[in-house]
């Protein structure tokens, strides 16, 4: 059986980020870091695991891939069966369903929540095809807005601002789910900018007929091995940079790759970048980011793994260390 608890959350370990940038005085230079340890027992006094609601998996049925559309209030399941996917929408806060999806012919489907000009859509990738829906919908069988032929994906990433990459043998495919365009580059796309897509070479990565990594080194770190890690959002990208003394993990601004932030950390470089709803932070597997500040803080010294981040600058994640350690 396969369940999910909204506000219950394992392993869970929070730290407020905005504790940590508060104070009189001037803003920070850019590229200011902030070293952050973390216990897996500083949960919020407001945070209880016996409130809440649970939607159960069955022999048939899998639930995958729970979604935030902030803007409706919502909580998007992928309900995985044998031979084919279906989107269940349901109320962020008591559990109903809103809405949902006409069950499409695919399986091991993956669900994704994104916005454009202040529209939200729910996207499913199979292995054949991409289709995307009004997260603003009601109601039963709910028919795809859009139906694109995707290739069969490596990997997928889904940008806030309504660009979903799909990894393939051949190269990337991006996909606008507003405007229904599909854009093919046979390099490895890893984000998608309104100036363009951003490409990892060989140990460096680059925005073609733009900027490349070369022009935008941080503070203490050397060239050689630099791997984009992604965006959140189509404006800033998240990097990761060999230093002497370790990894460096950067935001640079998608126009002109300018360095926002940088802060020191090991850690894992399969992350997937996120930030809180009012863009201002941003989580990266072991790194957070105050983008207002212009600070990093590296939580990757206990193993900890960021999911989420509020508005507030609470950042939320799994930890790997046991309490007390």
């Amino acid at each position: 059986m396969v369940g999910y608890r909204v506000a219950a959350l394992a392993a869970v370990t929070a730290v407020s980020l905005a504790a940590c940038s508060s104070g009189a005085g001037p803003q920070p230079a850019p590229e200011s870091t902030v070293a952050a340890t973390v216990s897996p027992e500083a949960v919020p006094a407001a945070f209880d695991n016996t409130k809440g609601w649970m939607v159960e998996g069955s022999e048939s049925t899998e639930f995958d891939y729970p979604a935030f559309a902030p803007q409706a209030g919502l909580i998007l399941l992928l309900a995985n069966k044998s031979d084919s996917a279906q989107v269940e929408a349901r109320d962020a806060k008591t559990g109903a369903t809103r809405w949902t999806g006409s069950p499409v012919p695919e399986t091991d489907a993956r669900l994704f929540v994104t916005n454009e000009n202040g529209k939200e859509y729910a996207v499913v990738v199979g292995k054949t095809h991409a289709y995307v829906y009004d997260v603003a919908s009601a109601g039963g069988s709910v028919a795809a807005q859009r139906d694109f032929a995707s290739p069969e994906a490596n990997d997928v990433a889904a940008q806030r601002d309504g660009r979903v990459l799909v990894d393939y043998a051949g190269g990337t495919a991006v996909l606008d789910a507003a405007s229904g365009q599909v854009a093919r580059y046979e390099q490895k796309v890893v984000a998608a900018s309104a100036n363009g897509p951003v490409v990892q070479g060989h140990g460096a990565f680059s925005v073609p007929g733009g900027w490349s990594s070369a022009d935008a080194v941080p503070a203490g770190a050397t060239t050689g091995d630099v791997k984009a890690i992604g965006s959140p959002d189509g404006s800033s990208l998240v990097a990761e940079w060999p230093s002497p003394a370790g990894e460096i993990w950067a935001v640079h601004d998608m126009r002109s790759g300018q360095v926002l932030a940088s802060v020191p950390c090991r850690g894992e470089d399969s992350a997937t970048p996120a930030v809180s709803v009012d863009g201002r932070y941003l989580i990266a597997g072991p790194v957070a980011f105050d983008l207002q500040a212009k600070k990093g803080f590296c939580f990757g010294d206990k193993g900890t793994d960021l999911t989420a981040v509020d508005p507030d600058g609470t950042v939320y994640g799994a930890n790997d260390t046991e309490p007390g350690a």
